[in-house]
């Protein structure tokens, strides 16, 4: 096939000569020789006889991301029970006779979950229907002023405050209506509240959800943990579901033959005669 190629292709294809000798520029691997394992026992004794100076005060040392994150938390924690140790012996030496209490705390209901411009004339308001209250307190802060969303309501009897609390519950709160918020101040949007009887005064070492007790699910920790329906019971679709939700009885057609059968079974001869 060379015969056919113009003699200018044919130079691509000419012998080049033998190739040139490779220099070596590194061992073989058979002769190499690496890194080796020393012993530190010597410089153990050293090290005792010539102990290392500590570092200057205020030398910055350097930490990975793991350490650093341990340490802040454990720092973190330990403020924390710092905090909750001193609220709750401060919780438990509480005045009992103070006037921001109600008298009679088995008469007392709690409301949470309210809109932050409501005042006690609009929380009473809400509430007046189920029947007449004694006292009526929505908590602020002691250093701002501003509500903290709940409150507490004395009945005037036991029955009173059943009912409160058995058709209270999930009960929508309007902040918008003139005299239910402070003149000046800008109405909240409405909130779904929720009830419960007071526990501090009448359940045994009781204590609130700030020192790391209390009731409810919604700041049990990330999004899809914490309760998003309003009440205390479960979202009012189920609650609405389970009371209306048919009584099924199962009937037994054996059982139907077995009893037809001991009255003489088939009487349809009878009629003929």
């Amino acid at each position: 096939m060379s015969m056919y190629m113009p003699p200018a292709l044919m130079e691509y294809f000419a012998p080049m000569g033998d190739l040139p000798t490779p220099t070596q520029l590194d061992r073989s691997p058979e002769c190499r020789r690496g890194p080796e394992l020393t012993p530190i026992a010597d410089a153990l004794e050293l090290c005792k006889d010539n102990p290392v100076p500590p570092l200057p005060e205020g030398t910055p040392v350097w930490v990975n991301a793991d350490t650093r994150r341990a340490l802040k938390k454990s720092i973190h924690d330990s403020q924390v029970k710092q905090e909750i140790d001193r609220g709750t012996e401060e919780y438990k030496n509480r005045p009992q006779d103070s006037p921001e209490y109600s008298s009679d705390a088995f008469k007392t209901l709690f409301v949470g979950r309210l809109p932050y411009s409501l005042n006690e004339a609009g929380l009473s308001g809400h509430f007046e229907k189920f029947g007449r209250i004694r006292f009526c307190r929505i908590v602020r802060c002691k250093r701002t002023g501003k509500s903290r969303g709940y409150g507490f309501i004395e009945f005037s009897s036991s029955s009173d405050l059943t009912r409160a609390f058995r058709e209270g519950d999930s009960m929508h709160i309007r902040a918008n209506i003139e005299g239910y918020y402070e003149p000046g101040e800008t109405p909240s949007p409405d909130r779904t509240c929720v009830v419960d009887v007071e526990r501090g005064r009448t359940v045994a070492n009781w204590l609130p959800r700030r020192l790391g007790k209390g009731l409810g699910s919604t700041r049990r920790g990330a999004a899809a943990v914490n309760q998003k329906h309003p009440g205390r019971d479960g979202p009012p679709e189920t609650r609405a579901s389970d009371r209306s939700a048919p009584v099924v009885r199962e009937h037994s057609r054996d059982r139907y033959r077995h009893d037809r059968a001991d009255r003489g079974g088939y009487r349809g001869d009878r009629h003929r005669r």
